[in-house]
């Protein structure tokens, strides 16, 4: 949720039963905006693995590629910015 709200996304959805929370990104002038959607498991050896999706909108969005990639990057990023570093 943390690394979320410092990208400034929206919660759309959350279902921590689940392991599971969906955001939004908004819309802009180059986009119908995207949702990013996030799942997690605990490993056997106590790690957590994080799965990362993010899809436009609107699927005829020229840029989309682009903007998913970096939305998954970005998300990475501020993830290991909260977590601590061995």
């Amino acid at each position: 949720m943390l690394a979320a709200a410092q990208m400034g996304l929206n919660l759309k959805n959350d279902d921590r039963a689940a392991n599971r929370a969906e955001f939004s990104t908004g819309i802009s002038l180059t986009s119908w905006g995207q949702t990013v959607e996030t799942g997690w498991e605990v490993l056997p050896e106590g790690k957590i693995k994080v799965n990362v999706k993010s899809t436009s909108v609107y699927c005829l969005e020229l840029a989309s590629k682009s903007k998913n990639r970096n939305n998954v990057v970005e998300f990475v990023n501020a993830l290991n910015s909260l977590l601590p570093q061995k």
